[in-house]
């Protein structure tokens, strides 16, 4: 409930932005959450239903963040595809069933890329859940300063995405199953770099 109003219409706008930027044969599904869990529109290539969809979402209730980060992880096909999954919240977790540390191993399994959006008011407590999974998955979370820079930090996500390319690396010789770290590093660089820190594995 606490997007109601102003904060809303801008949401809804940033969100509309970012499907304008996707890319004919990119899919994209749209899931709200309160104290439940709405699957408003499929994973599929219809965006303009996609975007019709967002005027559905009603601000009621309570934040079940960390159940709708989870649902959003199993709306992805199975296979080598990357799927973004971005997330808004511009609040702490208050009702969800799952814990974040078993979201943050799923989302870790998982080959999605999560990013979280956030707006955060003077004296709030900052949500650390979507920090932590955007970085088990080699994503990112950008902060708004108010509702109406909402709309820039989605395209900041898209403009992300796109920045993107990928490393093979087939490992040998695996000494036990489970999780094994990964440090990418820039060779006589500077630069930040985001990347998964390390994947888990059934064995040899």
């Amino acid at each position: 409930a606490s997007v109601l109003g102003p904060k809303l219409e801008s949401l809804q706008g940033a969100a509309r932005a970012f499907l304008d930027g996707l890319r004919e044969g990119e899919r994209a599904a749209l899931v709200a959450f309160h104290h439940e869990l709405q699957l408003l529109h499929p994973l599929d290539g219809n965006l303009a239903a996609a975007r019709r969809a967002l005027s559905r979402v009603s601000p009621r209730g309570s934040t079940a963040l960390v159940d709708a980060v989870y649902a959003a992880l199993r709306l992805r096909d199975p296979g080598e595809r990357r799927t973004a999954v971005v997330v808004f919240s511009d609040g702490i977790d208050n009702l969800s069933w799952l814990t974040p540390q078993d979201v943050v191993e799923a989302a870790s399994r998982s080959n999605a890329i999560v990013y979280g959006v956030t707006v955060r008011g003077k004296g709030e407590r900052k949500e650390r859940f979507l920090g932590d999974v955007a970085k088990a998955t080699g994503g990112r979370t950008f902060e708004a300063s108010s509702e109406r820079d909402l709309r820039a930090r989605f395209l900041d996500v898209l403009e992300d995405i796109r920045a993107r390319y990928v490393l093979s690396y087939v490992p040998e010789g695996l000494p036990s199953p489970g999780w094994h770290v990964l440090d990418v590093r820039l060779r006589q660089k500077k630069g930040d770099v985001l990347a998964r820190p390390g994947y888990w594995s059934s064995g040899p």
